[in-house]
């Protein structure tokens, strides 16, 4: 991939696999300066494991990730300073949640964990008020 022609990120030949079962297989994603990316499909279909392969939070098994032409370590501290990743739970009734990152990292707007009875509030979280 040309970072003076080619796409701002992409990735060739990416594969993606967990306990013997495929995650991932792409053979070739771009996108280009400007552009946008909506992935859609079922739970297990692999959306969450693109992005992070993508965002070069994640290794692939196979194939290779570049930003702005170029792949390795290099590419990789030039993507995360010039981006930012942000994985969610999704916040319902039968769900609290006040975290980014599914992993428990607190909302920055929300003071500490909340009680498991309670219902997430954050100040940034119109669906909470």
């Amino acid at each position: 991939m040309n970072a003076a022609t080619g796409p701002l990120l992409g990735g060739v030949g990416l594969r993606r696999v967990y306990g013997g079962r495929t995650a991932v297989e792409v053979d070739r994603i771009e996108l280009r300066e400007g552009e946008m990316l909506a992935v859609f499909g079922p739970n297990g279909a692999g959306k969450s494991t693109l992005l992070r392969l993508l965002a070069m939070l994640e290794k692939p098994d196979a194939g290779e990730v570049a930003f702005r032409g170029g792949s390795g370590r290099p590419a990789e501290r030039a993507l995360r300073a010039a981006s930012a990743v942000v994985f969610n739970a999704p916040i319902s009734g039968a769900t609290p949640s006040s975290t980014t990152w599914g992993s428990g990292w607190p909302c920055a707007a929300c003071p500490g964990p909340k009680p498991a009875p309670a219902r997430a509030r954050c100040a940034n979280n119109s669906r909470s008020r």
